[in-house]
């Protein structure tokens, strides 16, 4: 249900980001008078997390990543399933010129939406919400024919594991 909102905000054009993120609370169950710790600190913290994307000549503080945040600069993964190391992904034109998730890029012929795991995945391509492509490697790259929002759905061994922020073909 909140993907769905979140592509429905979108298409609205208010260019929504998402942010992936759990709400940590451990439990405790008495059983025969030992207590036992379910769902730990650590092992939530170490599930949904949302990965930002500074440009490398940008500095790592609090300002940058509030902004990259805000404009979409990021994409949330389940670290549960696999280490995104290696992970990257966007828009390119044949010239060169690219962009990344919460970016706008114009239409030409031959853009293309690739993708980059380090492991073996399946990526489904998204525009305005809905599936429209998907691929099974680690690698890969999807035409785009026409304007819209574009998103990657990212699974691993059958398991959802990165969901990135629109990249915006105008």
């Amino acid at each position: 249900k909140a993907i769905k909102w979140w592509d429905e905000l979108n298409l609205q054009g208010k260019r929504k980001s998402a942010i992936g993120s759990v709400d940590a609370h451990t439990f405790y169950y008495d059983l025969l008078g030992i207590k036992i710790k379910f769902l730990s600190h650590k092992y939530l913290f170490g599930t949904i997390r949302t990965n930002v994307l500074i440009c490398e000549k940008e500095k790592i503080n609090k300002q940058d990543i509030l902004t990259a945040l805000k404009k979409g600069n990021s994409y949330i993964v389940n670290y549960k399933v696999g280490y995104p190391n290696g992970f990257y992904a966007g828009i390119s034109k044949r010239n060169g010129d690219s962009a990344i998730f919460g970016e706008e890029i114009d239409f030409v012929e031959g853009l293309k939406f690739y993708y980059h795991s380090p492991y073996f995945v399946k990526a489904k391509l998204y525009k305005n919400g809905e599936k429209i492509a998907e691929h099974t490697d680690n690698k890969g790259a999807f035409d785009i024919l026409e304007k819209g929002n574009y998103r990657l759905e990212i699974t691993k061994n059958f398991k959802n594991w990165i969901y990135t922020n629109n990249i915006y073909v105008k």
